[in-house]
């Protein structure tokens, strides 16, 4: 590369001439160039590797808390302070050599975020930086129950205070969980300082479960670091199939009017893992009047303010609890009455509710009558000028009889009809004029004093029969036929 300027140098020397080279001195030259742009390269390559070469990807990525990406003020510094960014940023990517910085990102309304990072010989993410909002106060949990079963909902109420001085501006709730769903009405929340509110949320199990789990949920006011948590079991729901009473249907076609009949079962939880818990059992009338009024007839609970409900607390795992059903027939039921409905056993622990199906005729209606039955005798009285003898009667064959099949006539009360135009209250009188019962088909003998008119031949009389009426509860009254004695005097 350089034979234009090389000279070939002169090796024909006279006498006294000195050797000499006359391409030296351009020679050095030429090398000593060579050098200083080595050296050149070599200072390059070492500035370009220490401040440009060597600087590695850092990236930043700016968000709110429980939110997500803001763009706010990213100051970063170096280890000497020296500032080497400061753009409102969401996200954004710097190049920097390795070393140590810090950054700091703050906001109206939001706590201010500072932290430290060093850069290596390789690119580098710095964590999320999360906004927290500037809000100080706590959070309580009230939950209705701590178990849960699949299926059921449970409720409860968040109490949200707010210590700071400023106001709490409809920051949302958020309640984390593997196992649990939550639903908050209102979803948001407003609070001024100083002041508190309350929240009522819903839970329910998200998905299918074997056994019974724990499990947690995590409740927080969004963008804050106000929060609180709540542990509860989640149990599998008990299936509909192994829930029974020993019947699939209740029927019962012997009722009579005016009784008390007793259905006695027995409930049983078949599951060998699941208690049923809060069970309630209900009767329900199928559509109709008629069918509702005659809820009135039935009692199941007989500790509960409504007669057709009953509430059982528990029944473990393969047990079971005895049940009754009262029927009380009124007394004015007739025959062929029918009540159709069903019981209705329902619990939070179950799949679904079990229905069984009712039906319960009525056979026979309430049944009575009285009537006076049998003849009287001649009676012969002793007379004189006087008058005559009293008879007394120990067996007049006369007869006041029940004429009903099932229900007993009560306070039974026989006296003379004074509306009448035979006045006998002068010569007879009954003397059990009151009888207290006279049960179905029963007759009671009637016993008189008979003080005879002289020279009548026959006497006549009306007597009227009162008594309860059995439907009704009032008095009630039965003429009957006219008494008529004969009479034979011996003078």
């Amino acid at each position: 590369m350089f034979e234009d300027d090389f000279e070939e140098p002169n090796y024909d020397m006279g006498p006294g001439d000195d050797y000499s080279d006359s391409g030296s001195s351009g020679g050095k030259g030429k090398f000593i160039g060579i050098a200083v742009v080595i050296v050149i390269v070599i200072a390059a390559f070492f500035a370009y590797t220490t401040f440009i070469g060597n600087q590695q990807t850092v990236s930043f990525t700016i968000a709110e808390m429980d939110g997500g990406a803001k763009a706010e003020r990213l100051i970063v510094k170096d280890s000497s302070g020296t500032q080497v960014f400061s753009e409102k940023v969401s996200s954004t990517d710097l190049q920097l050599r390795p070393g140590r910085y810090t950054y700091t990102v703050s906001s109206l309304d939001y706590q201010p975020e500072s932290d430290s990072f060093t850069v290596e010989n390789e690119p580098y993410t710095v964590p999320i930086i999360k906004l927290i909002r500037d809000v100080s106060g706590t959070m309580d949990v009230s939950l209705g129950k701590t178990r849960i079963y699949e299926g059921e909902t449970v409720n409860g109420t968040l109490t949200i205070s707010n210590n700071g001085s400023t106001s709490i501006e409809r920051l949302g709730l958020t309640g984390t969980s593997s196992i649990f769903e939550v639903i908050f009405s209102p979803a948001n929340v407003s609070i001024g300082a100083g002041g508190a509110t309350g929240v009522d949320f819903t839970i329910r199990i998200k998905n299918d479960i074997s056994s019974p789990t724990e499990g947690s949920i995590t409740f927080k006011l969004k963008g804050t670091m106000i929060g609180t948590s709540a542990n509860l079991t989640a149990n599998p729901a008990v299936p509909k199939s192994k829930v029974t009473i020993g019947k699939t249907t209740i029927t019962d076609s012997t009722l009579r009017a005016n009784q008390r009949k007793t259905l006695s079962y027995v409930l049983r939880n078949k599951d060998t893992k699941v208690p049923l818990e809060s069970i309630k059992l209900e009767i329900l009338s199928s559509p109709g009047l008629e069918f509702e009024q005659r809820l009135d007839w039935f009692e199941i609970g007989l500790y509960s303010d409504k007669k057709t409900t009953r509430l059982i607390d528990r029944i473990a795992q393969g047990s079971s609890e005895p049940i009754q059903i009262y029927v009380d027939v009124p007394v004015d039921a007739q025959e062929d009455d029918i009540f159709s409905g069903k019981l209705v056993i329902s619990s939070p622990s179950m799949e679904e509710n079990l229905e069984i199906n009712m039906t319960l005729t009525v056979a026979e209606g309430i049944s009575y009558g009285l009537t006076l039955t049998g003849a009287l005798s001649s009676y012969t009285s002793d007379c004189d000028f006087e008058g005559c003898e009293t008879i007394r009667t120990l067996d007049s064959r006369l007869k006041l009889k029940n004429t009903g099949k099932n229900q007993s006539l009560e306070n039974v009360v026989i006296s003379v009809d004074e509306s009448s135009d035979a006045v006998c209250e002068s010569w007879f009188e009954i003397v059990n004029n009151t009888i207290a019962s006279i049960g179905p088909e029963e007759s009671i003998e009637l016993n008189m004093i008979i003080t005879p008119l002289y020279e009548a031949e026959k006497n006549y009389c009306f007597l009227k029969f009162t008594y309860d009426d059995p439907i009704s509860g009032s008095r009630d009254s039965i003429l009957s036929r006219s008494l008529e004695i004969a009479l034979n005097y011996n003078e």
